[in-house]
């Protein structure tokens, strides 16, 4: 792909993200408002539809998960619990940190992208099967809400709060500010 046109990418998903997170913010006032809900996910599609045609996988399969966990939300007709809205706030830190490695002429891989996955599939299925969405659990000095801090490129990761149900999976990952990407 060209230099332009992922440049132009790079811009207008910064613009969608934007977009996306104050209605995300929207979200946590009015869970129940379908209109939000739709907005939401018409403005992940967007990112994720380019995102495919560069055939940039990792971005892709992330926004893809998101939305589908978007459209559970939506046919459940319960509202958006307050958990996926900080998840999905966590999906917006990835994207910025996928976005910033590409910026950078590096690839769309970052860590922990995996536990993202797992973490949207867990709780779309916790959704279908009437579960509530666990509760994080925010523990150690350095742990901060999802969505709290911009996530920017840095070394190695280390997670700094992860929060697990009875069963042991991965209900929602909570990362300390610049732990995500890959260098």
């Amino acid at each position: 792909m060209s230099d332009e046109l992922l440049n132009e990418f790079i811009f207008d998903s910064r613009e969608h993200l934007g977009t996306a997170g104050a209605q995300l913010l929207e979200l946590e006032k009015k869970s129940d408002s379908l209109t939000v809900i739709n907005s939401l996910m018409g403005t992940l599609h967007t990112i994720k539809g380019t995102s495919g045609s560069l055939d940039l996988k990792h971005l892709y399969g992330l926004l893809n998960n998101a939305e589908s966990l978007l459209q559970t939300v939506r046919e459940k007709e319960q509202g958006c619990p307050p958990k996926i809205v900080d998840l999905l706030l966590q999906v917006l830190d990835t994207v910025e940190a996928i976005l910033d490695r590409l910026e950078s002429g590096s690839n769309d891989q970052v860590e922990l992208i995996e536990t993202l996955h797992q973490a949207l599939g867990d709780s779309e299925k916790d959704l279908e099967n009437g579960r509530s969405v666990m509760a994080v659990k925010s523990t150690g000095p350095n742990a901060a809400p999802a969505g709290v801090d911009k996530v920017a490129p840095a070394s190695p990761v280390q997670p700094s709060a992860i929060s697990e149900d009875v069963q042991g999976r991965i209900s929602l990952l909570i990362l300390k500010d610049g732990q995500l990407a890959n260098d």
